[in-house]
């Protein structure tokens, strides 16, 4: 199925399949980012039981870029992440990350 994204847009999604998210907590995500300009997200995660926003978690993640620099910022759990970003020719590795 074919995503649209707009440029500076992401795309979470997980890096393995699980057979159900209770047994198989948000561990590892890939981050497909939409290049062509600086763009934020946040992902919110419920625990999957209550209500309580305090049993839950935020991922702040921001991407800029400039010129031939580009930086990807994620705040959030610690967790393993790999990030892409679709080019004419493929997938690229985004070449500098920080948490």
């Amino acid at each position: 199925m074919p995503v649209f994204v707009k440029s500076g847009g992401m795309v979470p999604t997980r890096s393995k399949d699980v057979t159900n998210d209770v047994q198989n907590p948000l561990d590892a995500v890939t981050l497909t980012v939409a290049a062509g300009a600086t763009g934020h997200a946040s992902l919110f995660e419920d625990d999957g039981t209550t209500s309580d926003r305090k049993q839950s978690t935020s991922t702040d993640i921001r991407y800029t870029e400039g010129g031939q620099l580009a930086a990807l910022r994620v705040d959030g759990p610690r967790r393993a992440w790999v990030w892409t970003w679709p080019t004419g020719t493929g997938r690229a590795r985004l070449p500098r990350v920080s948490f």
